[in-house]
């Protein structure tokens, strides 16, 4: 079975704003390679510093290499109808599609491929894939290095397919065979060819073993993204009771010729008894498609040693099964009161009714609904709505009817009419929230009216359990140290000398350095103007959104490596991810982290209060640097750097001084 490997490198994401500059493609078997095929593209513009520093391509490589018009029919002869494979194939030919060059052969991804094959990793880039198990070829952001390196991947993908316990294979075989949808064929061919049916292995997934010998129930409730790095090995986790995947259903759909095949393979994969989707690999924006085949389940908790996330503490909680004499331990953060309000919020989704028999009807009542709100807020046809929904007349019969129409779709679960029948009484007496983006269907959420949330409030709606709430380890003194630009933030140089004071302040660094910068466009800013002079350091800067993915940043930070590392991000990510920086030199916040949590519910309190300024800002601001100085702290970092003079030099700043911990000098 021959395959062409692919991969070029671009300018940019949009192929009707950049262009073409390295195509390189490989015929192969899972054998051995046997043609290639490789060349620059010529482009005589000024390539952007960040593809520069990703590719190490420089203009005098493409400035005189030949057309992508004049490589075309070449490119076209060595791929032939054979199948394309790539790391998120699609874009590539896409790319190339939107420049007049289409590739006939089927398209063969390693994105779910590898989905499939590994257990759950950091991250399931190429770059991180190939760093965790290839031995001879590693991608560079070239295209020919990166379709070696991908070739190896997938034949390492492709060995550990074959270890599968057979039931596992004869499923998928199975459901491609079934399916109707067109991408089937190459995947089945590729199974079939690939596939030892002799094969006995069997992958067993096993839980933590619990070693507790007394009857004593204790649990620990954390942040979700805290689970994997504070759990130990006498710690059973308590998975998300909603989210077990519904074994039968996942059988009946392998003979449903209209199942969502991708999702359906990455499951059938993993399947086993009891199985979660914390089991299942998929990207963040797939989360819809897997969360339909799943159900609720509950452990019987018995006498050990637990771990849990505080939302499924809550789901346990308001089921009663958690037993009375339960000692419960939940550790304070950042998110802490997110969580909570979490519990309380009722979420409508598309997918949540969407089932084989009604997908057609379902859209047309979606897109009814959504040409109703664009009226009735006045929005224009290419314009998303992500806010409160305070003009939006709720009571109205348009919005309550389309409710209605989605309770009376075929095939709804008692527990999906339930909650529509609770969003519909919050719709009268709560607050709703509509989130349209990227032109998918909008995204309903509501709470209740009188919802109070703070700490004291979780603890007392776990009244009746033997609950503490206890402080992350952290150390008795933490310094703030205000360094002043010398410029105001609305300068039009202020981005450049921050830029340039950030640069002085780390080029001399040798392991790593953090800067917070609370503005994404700060982010983007500084990033472009620093990558590749801190390159030419040898020093490697990793921005959020800029560098890569979220696993690939922290998987690349976490690495033991001799390269000296800077990492840029939002107080945001800082706080949820919780990234390595052990053996960090300095800690540099650029801007006050201002603003309300991300949530709907300050939006609302905010607008409820007299002076949101003085009694939601102000104190959230506080919060936000002590729990910035407590993550720090706890990563031996015992010293903040903040280039931002406002809490001296404004009477609001030195406010903010009066929520700082105890714990924390502000010089």
């Amino acid at each position: 079975m021959k395959i062409i490997c692919l991969d070029i490198e671009t300018t940019g994401f949009d192929p009707n704003e950049n262009e073409v500059l390295e195509i390189a493609a490989i015929k192969f078997d899972l054998e051995k390679n046997y043609e290639t095929f490789h060349s620059f593209v010529e482009f005589k513009g000024q390539i952007p510093s960040l593809i520069q520093k990703l590719t190490s391509i420089t203009s005098q490589d493409v400035y005189d290499a030949p057309s992508l018009s004049s490589l075309k029919q070449e490119l076209l002869e060595f791929c032939g109808d054979l199948p394309i494979m790539g790391h998120n194939i699609s874009f590539d030919k896409n790319f190339l599609a939107a420049k007049d060059i289409n590739i006939p052969g089927a398209l063969l991804d390693t994105m779910p491929l590898s989905h499939m094959a590994f257990e759950k990793i950091s991250s399931f880039s190429l770059e991180i894939l190939s760093k965790t198990f290839n031995t001879k070829n590693q991608p560079s952001h070239r295209a020919i290095d990166d379709v070696r390196a991908n070739i190896e991947l997938f034949r390492t993908i492709c060995d550990r397919l074959n270890q599968l316990p057979q039931q596992n294979k004869d499923l998928l075989l199975q459901a491609l065979q079934n399916n109707n949808n067109p991408d089937c064929k190459i995947y089945l061919q590729l199974l079939e060819h690939c596939l030892d049916n002799d094969s006995s292995s069997q992958k067993t997934n096993t839980n933590n073993p619990n070693t507790e010998q007394n009857n004593s129930l204790r649990i620990q409730a954390v942040d979700f993204n805290l689970l994997k790095k504070i759990k130990q090995n006498s710690q059973q986790e308590i998975k998300n009771p909603n989210n077990y995947i519904d074994k039968p259903l996942v059988l009946h759909s392998v003979t449903d010729p209209t199942a969502d095949i991708f999702s359906l393979m990455r499951i059938l994969a993993k399947l086993r008894d009891n199985t979660h989707i914390d089991d299942i690999n998929f990207r963040s924006d797939q989360f819809g498609l897997i969360h339909r085949f799943c159900h609720k389940q509950m452990l019987d908790l018995q006498a050990g040693n637990y771990i849990c996330s505080i939302e499924t503490l809550l789901n346990y909680h308001q089921a009663k099964a958690i037993p009375s004499h339960a000692e419960i331990q939940i550790l304070d953060g950042p998110y802490l009161e997110e969580s909570f309000i979490h519990h309380f919020e009722t979420t409508l989704r598309s997918s949540d009714f969407e089932t084989t028999q009604n997908a057609e009807q379902l859209t047309f009542i979606y897109m009814h609904l959504i040409k109703y709100i664009r009226e009735e807020l006045s929005l224009h046809p290419d314009q998303n709505f992500f806010g409160n929904l305070d003009k939006f007349t709720l009571t109205k019969a348009p919005f309550l009817d389309f409710l209605h129409q989605l309770a009376e779709l075929p095939n709804q679960s008692d527990e999906t009419r339930a909650k529509l029948q609770k969003f519909s009484e919050q719709c009268k007496s709560g607050h709703v929230f509509c989130m349209m983006q990227n032109n998918n269907f909008p995204t309903f959420k509501s709470i209740p009216a009188n919802l109070q949330i703070d700490k004291r409030n979780l603890l007392e709606y776990l009244t009746g359990l033997q609950v503490t709430l206890t402080q992350a380890n952290s150390s008795d003194r933490f310094l703030l140290e205000t360094q002043d630009l010398g410029i105001h933030q609305k300068d039009p140089l202020y981005l450049e000398t921050l830029t340039e004071q950030l640069f002085q302040a780390l080029k001399d660094t040798k392991q790593k350095a953090l800067v917070i910068c609370p503005s994404s466009d700060n982010i983007r800013y500084v990033y472009d103007k620093l990558c590749l002079k801190f390159q030419e350091l040898g020093i490697e800067l990793l921005a959020q959104n800029q560098s890569g993915s979220k696993g690939k940043i922290l998987a690349n930070l976490s690495d033991d490596t001799s390269t000296p590392q800077i990492l840029m991000c939002s107080h945001h990510f800082f706080l949820k991810f919780h990234p390595d920086l052990h053996g960090c030199q300095k800690a540099i916040l650029t801007k006050l982290p201002i603003g309300s949590p991300s949530h709907f519910y300050y939006k609302i309190k905010e607008k409820q209060a007299e002076n949101s300024f003085i009694q939601i800002t102000i104190p959230n601001t506080g919060n936000n640097i002590n729990h910035i100085c407590s993550a720090l702290s706890q990563q031996d970092i015992n010293h903040l750097f903040i280039l931002d003079d406002r809490m001296h030099s404004t009477g609001w700043g030195k406010n903010i001084k009066r929520y700082l911990d105890k714990s924390i000098e502000h010089i």
